[in-house]
């Protein structure tokens, strides 16, 4: 049985909050996410920005970072 993609994705965002690396690159972390999964998401990402962690994501929707740099590509 193969878990299902939200299922996958938690998981995934598991480990990368749980393992300790000062930068994380993220591949459309919300897709799948729930409301409440996305909450904990913008929260684990707000913490580890407040840390001194660095965050780069490739999304196509808000993470909740409202003061982070970002680049549009068109």
């Amino acid at each position: 049985h193969t878990p299902a993609p939200p299922a996958i994705t938690r998981a995934t965002l598991a480990r990368v909050i749980a393992g300790g690396a000062g930068v994380w690159l993220l591949d459309e972390p919300g897709n799948g996410l729930d409301t409440a999964s996305l909450d904990l998401l913008a929260t684990a990402m707000a913490r580890h920005r407040a840390g001194g962690g660095i965050i780069l994501a490739a999304t196509h929707q808000p993470l909740g970072l409202g003061d982070a740099a970002s680049v549009v590509l068109a």
